[in-house]
């Protein structure tokens, strides 16, 4: 996936304050952007969605339809 970078650029978000942003590590953004983890799961979430015709907030939520922050 080469276009995070791109893409987080584009918004105007350095990895820092994109990691913020997200609430998760500047080592996890700098591994995305890298393609080194965690990526393979947005392809599989991706392909699910389309699979069942449903967005990805709709596979996140918990059982009670609460949604997971």
């Amino acid at each position: 996936m080469p276009n995070i970078k791109a893409l987080r650029e584009a918004a105007g978000y350095t990895q820092e304050s994109l990691a913020q942003a997200l609430g998760t590590s500047l080592s996890t953004v700098r591994n995305w952007e890298r393609a080194n983890v965690g990526l393979w799961g947005f392809y599989w979430a991706i392909k699910l969605c389309r699979a069942l015709n449903c967005d990805v907030e709709d596979i996140l939520r918990k059982e009670n339809g609460d949604k997971i922050d």
